[in-house]
Parts: C-alpha cells; sequence; structure tokens
C-alpha cells in the first residue's frame, strides 16, 4: 500500500545554514519570540529559496524582521516589507516603536521597509504583488492572522511560501499535557487550511524548555506552506475558519474596511460571506451567548472605560 508522504517535507537546517544566523550580534536575542531551532529552520527556508520580495506582518520588536534581514543580506535583489497594526509596543513596561532592534543593525536597513498603524490591508497595495515569501505572526486569536492570510493571498506569486509562527500555541504543557481551547490555535488553523506542500519544522527538539519557563511545545511551533497554482482556488477552506469563536471583534471602520478590500479581489459569494460573518460575531458579542456572566460583565466594564479601540490594542499587544 502507498503511504502518504509528498504533501510534506521535514525541513531542517544544515550546519551552514545556522552559521550564517549564529554570526549574527546576539543583541536581538533580548526580544526575540522565537526558540533558537525556529529561528534556526526560518533563517534555513530563506537561505535555501532564496526570495527577492518577503514580507513580514506581525514585527513587535523586530526579532524576526533581524534574522529575515540578515539572512537576504547578501543578496542584493532582496528586500524586506514588514506590516505592524500598532506603532508602538510595551515591553518591561515601556514604550518602544515597533521593530526597535533592527535599530541596532544599520547596515541591515538599507533592505527594510516597514508599515505601521493599520491591518494589512492599509498597506498592501502599496507594497504590491510578486511577494515570494511572507511570514505572519501577529494575534494567534481568531479572526487575526484568518484575515490576515485573505489580505496578503492575492499579492503572492503562485509559488510563495508562507510561514506561520506559533502553530502549535495552544500545546504549552508543563509536568502534564495541556491544551489552550480558548485560544491560541489560529496559525494550526491556517497551517492546515492553506492548500500546499507543508515544510514541517524538522530541527524540533522536543521536551526543550520555553526560556524562563517549566513549559514546552508538544508539537513543532514553526511552520511553512509551498503554494501553488491551485492553492489560491481552495480560500473556501480559509474563508470557512472565521466561523469559528473570536476573541475579540475588529472595529466597525475596520469592517468597512475589510469588505470593501474583498470587493476588489474576491467574488461576490465571499464578499457576502464576509458580510454574514461579521453579522454572526457582532451579533455572539452583543448577546454574550454562551459567555459567563461574570466574564461578559467584566467585558463590557473595560470597554466603557477604555473605549473599544483601546482594548482591542490591549488584545493584539497580547497576542504578540
Amino acid at each position: 500500500m502507498e503511504k502518504y508522504k509528498n504533501s510534506y517535507e521535514l525541513f531542517i537546517p544544515t550546519k551552514e545554514e545556522n552559521e550564517v544566523l549564529h554570526s549574527l550580534d546576539k543583541t536581538y536575542d533580548k526580544v526575540c519570540l522565537m526558540s533558537k531551532e525556529e529561528r534556526e529552520y526560518l533563517n534555513g527556508l530563506i537561505l535555501r529559496n532564496q526570495p527577492k520580495k518577503l514580507l513580514e506582518v506581525g514585527v513587535w520588536e523586530g526579532g524576526s524582521s533581524t534574522i529575515i534581514l540578515n539572512a537576504i543580506k547578501n543578496n542584493p535583489e532582496s528586500k524586506l516589507f514588514s506590516i505592524d497594526y500598532l506603532e508602538k509596543c510595551l515591553t518591561g513596561g515601556k514604550y518602544y516603536n515597533i521593530g526597535h532592534i533592527v535599530d541596532f543593525y544599520p547596515y541591515l536597513k538599507n533592505k527594510w521597509t516597514l508599515f505601521t498603524g493599520g491591518l494589512s490591508l492599509k498597506f498592501m497595495e502599496e507594497i504590491g504583488g510578486n511577494i515570494d515569501l511572507c511570514l505572519i505572526d501577529t494575534v494567534h486569536s481568531n479572526p487575526g492572522e484568518i484575515l490576515d492570510t485573505l489580505m496578503i493571498l492575492p499579492f503572492l506569486k503562485d509559488d510563495a511560501i508562507i510561514v506561520y509562527h506559533d502553530v502549535n500555541d495552544h500545546t504549552i504543557s508543563g509536568k502534564f499535557a495541556e491544551c489552550n481551547a480558548l485560544g491560541g490555535f489560529t496559525n494550526n488553523l491556517l497551517f492546515s487550511a492553506v492548500n500546499g506542500k507543508k515544510y514541517i519544522q524538522g530541527n524540533f527538539v522536543e521536551q526543550s524548555p520555553i526560556p524562563n519557563t517549566d513549559k514546552c511545545y508538544y508539537f513543532p511551533n514553526i511552520g511553512a506552506i509551498k503554494t501553488d497554482s491551485e492553492s489560491k482556488k481552495h480560500i473556501f477552506e480559509i474563508f470557512n475558519l472565521l466561523t469559528l469563536s473570536w476573541t475579540y471583534l475588529p472595529s466597525t471602520g475596520e469592517e468597512k474596511d475589510i469588505i470593501n478590500f474583498f470587493i476588489k479581489y474576491y467574488d461576490e459569494y465571499f464578499v457576502e460571506y464576509i458580510k454574514k460573518v461579521f453579522v454572526y460575531h457582532r451579533e455572539y458579542f452583543e448577546h454574550g451567548q454562551d459567555i459567563p456572566p461574570t466574564k461578559y460583565l467584566i467585558r463590557q466594564i473595560i470597554k466603557k472605560c477604555l473605549g473599544k479601540k483601546s482594548v482591542q490594542k490591549i488584545r493584539r499587544m497580547k497576542g504578540n
């Protein structure tokens, strides 16, 4: 009997590829939210595929930006475009500019263009198409990266690579196996739903503790998908994920922007689908069905005290 294995590849960085990463000054190490093996995976993926136009959605302090820029520094045709919803990041009780750690690597910045202060759709037309590789690492909560993926998909090459971080964030476990059933699985859903060849993290180290914790991931926590001409024909699988429970609501203004953006790039069925998705989730949030009364009351009080926009920013910062 034939074994089904041609839809994936265990991607293992080489020693030479790792040496390129480890030659980098360790300043970024203080802020990078990827493990050593995850950094090596991302670095190796870029070095081996030599993408010319790269996109990063979700920057925060700029740890992954630094890794990417270092990996493309010797390719004169390569350039990184980065997007973050926020303009500032809160860490250690202080606010910093998004991507501030890249300032410590001035020799890399000539290959970098940073956009901040809005959803991906706000910047995608300026960035343009023919994107070879995209890293998506934002809120790790629905509808976050699902909407991000749909915003960037029309701008990818047919054979582009999409990298998702925290694909098994929900499996962080201590002494015994745990599962965060309330969230953290958005990128796992996308890693399954997006059509294409999967590059599974082959250098994953089991039971390797997460820094400064006594916990570890049960499964590889970064993954990539090599798309092809068929991938964009399977977008229903992505849209359908939007019917699952959301942990936050985009603002009404953002909802309007999303719908108008989708009108340009998706057919009428999916435009009506996203409209209905928003109606469904706004009704759910308004009536608080299946939400414990105390939790729902606290949510409403926070909204009134801080305002919806502030609450959404806090959720996004927490997710990053």
